[in-house]
């Protein structure tokens, strides 16, 4: 196992020389209606109190941001949902300064990366860069999930290598290996834990705020 997972880390470091990421942020004057619609999708089966949905509202805006999930369509949330998005309005969510994408949805979700092996060297030899500098790796872990690989003594951020890679979060279930590819198979999205639709229902219920679920939530959150 610990070989398969030097091939993928070594992989993504390939991929991601040179290579930078940027989100394009859509100016659709229909993103508060479509954060509206998206709320009022997830509570016809969730039935959240408002301070819930609040903190919501922010997560949803700042997804569909990241994403640039636009549509040409139009959306036609209830009243109760365009006042509970209006008293959030062009508030977006930060973690530790970077605009953070937050896995909001109600059940599991699984995905699957393959990767032509043919890239690995392609990669290797337009960087220079000799397999055997590769033999000391060790994925580090921070609530079972990877956060920082280390490789040959360098701390690499798993974060920005995975987002670069187009991986869907830090939390892998396996990795394969065949004679043309390398597969990741993982869980969830995002970089940091799901929402916590609990957790959330009882912090408002001790009279949080949205603002004050958020930060329980999220340490070293900022809302924009």
């Amino acid at each position: 196992m610990k070989k398969i997972f030097s091939i993928f880390v070594v992989l993504l470091i390939f991929l991601t020389s040179g290579c930078s990421k940027t989100t394009n942020v859509s100016n659709a004057t229909n993103l508060e209606d479509v954060v509206a619609y998206e709320l009022e999708q997830i509570n016809s089966t969730q039935n959240l109190d408002d301070e819930t949905l609040k903190s919501l509202s922010v997560i949803i805006r700042t997804n569909t941001i990241l994403n640039n999930d636009f549509q040409d369509k139009n959306y036609n949330p209830s009243q109760r949902y365009k006042d509970i998005v209006n008293e959030t309005k062009n508030q977006t969510l930060k973690i530790n300064e970077n605009a953070e994408f937050i896995d909001i949805s109600t059940q599991d979700y699984e995905w699957k990366k393959s990767i032509k092996k043919d890239k690995l060297l392609e990669f290797a030899y337009l960087n220079n860069i000799s397999l055997s500098n590769l033999s000391n790796i060790e994925p580090i872990y921070k609530e079972e999930k990877i956060e920082k690989i280390n490789i040959a003594g360098n701390s690499f951020d798993y974060k920005e290598l995975a987002e670069n890679f187009d991986l869907e979060s830090n939390d892998i279930i396996n990795i394969e290996t065949t004679n043309k590819e390398v597969v990741i198979y993982g869980k969830n999205k995002g970089f940091h834990n799901k929402f916590d639709y609990d957790e959330s229902k009882n912090l408002s219920k001790q009279g949080k705020n949205y603002k004050e679920i958020l930060n329980n939530l999220y340490p070293n959150f900022e809302i924009n």
